[in-house]
């Protein structure tokens, strides 16, 4: 494994365990938990415009049950947690 994709699973382990810290530590009220959905959402939608304007996104049929899929896992997810 290269140094870089270590350094990627260890910065996305420390950001995952910060985010379940943070939530716990709000004892898991709902308002921080959508705040910080709604957030990321903010941080990525200008990633997503400029993929969008520079023609780089591919829409197909796999892409969209994978991206269906991912959304009720993280439901699920957001349910349990």
């Amino acid at each position: 494994m290269s140094l870089y994709v270590l350094f990627l699973v260890l910065t996305a382990a420390v950001l995952h365990a910060t985010w379940n810290l943070l939530s716990k530590k709000t004892q898991g009220k709902t308002p921080f938990i959508w705040l910080m959905y709604v957030a990321s959402n903010i941080v990525y939608l200008p990633v997503l415009l400029v993929k969008i304007k520079q023609g780089d996104t591919i829409y197909s049929q796999p892409l969209l049950w994978f991206s269906l899929s991912s959304a009720v896992l993280h439901l699920g997810y957001y349910i349990v947690l």
